[in-house]
C-alpha cells in the first residue's frame, strides 16, 4: 500500500487535505519518502483516533512534527470515548507549538477535560502552558477543544 500512496501523492501535487485513521498514518511513518511527500503537500490535517489500542502515553508526536512541519490546521477526531489522559496529549501538542510556524488551528473532538481544568477555565489553564509571546484563543464546547494562534 505505500507504494500506491507513494505514487499517489506525487500525482496529486494541489493535495493538502488529507483525513486519515492513525493506524493507517502509522504505517507511512515508517517510510521515508512519504513522509517527505506529505511534509510538502499537507497543510490540513484530520487524524481519526478510532481504537481503543492506541496508547496516547507512546504517541509519536515527533514523528508527526517533523513530518507535517507545515500544517496549518491540525485535528484529531476521536472515535473511542475513553481517552485517557486528554490534558497531557493536548500539552504535548501544546509543547510543540514551536516546531509549527505555520499552525492557526488545533482541535480535538468527543473528549471530556477533567473537571479540574473545566473549573480554572480553558484559556487559564493554556495560559499556564503556552509560550508568553504566543497570542491565542481557546475553547472548549461539545466535548472539544479547539486552539487558534
Amino acid at each position: 500500500m505505500p507504494k500506491n500512496f507513494s505514487a499517489l501523492l506525487q500525482a496529486s501535487p494541489n493535495l493538502y487535505n488529507l483525513t486519515i485513521y492513525f493506524t493507517t498514518l502509522q504505517l507511512f511513518f515508517d517510510d521515508d519518502s512519504i513522509c517527505r511527500l506529505l511534509g510538502q503537500q499537507i497543510t490540513h490535517l484530520k487524524i481519526h483516533l478510532h481504537s481503543q489500542n492506541i496508547k496516547l502515553d507512546n504517541f509519536p508526536m515527533a514523528r508527526l512534527v517533523s513530518t507535517f512541519s507545515n500544517l496549518k490546521y491540525l485535528c484529531f477526531l476521536n472515535g473511542y470515548y475513553r481517552f485517557g489522559n486528554v490534558e497531557s496529549f493536548i500539552l504535548s501538542i501544546i509543547n510543540r507549538l514551536s516546531e509549527w510556524n505555520s499552525l492557526v488551528s488545533f482541535s480535538i473532538s468527543n473528549i471530556c477535560l477533567k473537571e479540574e481544568t473545566r473549573s480554572k477555565g480553558i484559556q487559564y489553564w493554556v495560559s499556564e502552558h503556552i509560550s508568553n509571546n504566543r497570542l491565542f484563543l481557546v475553547d472548549y464546547t461539545d466535548n472539544e477543544f479547539r486552539l487558534w494562534l
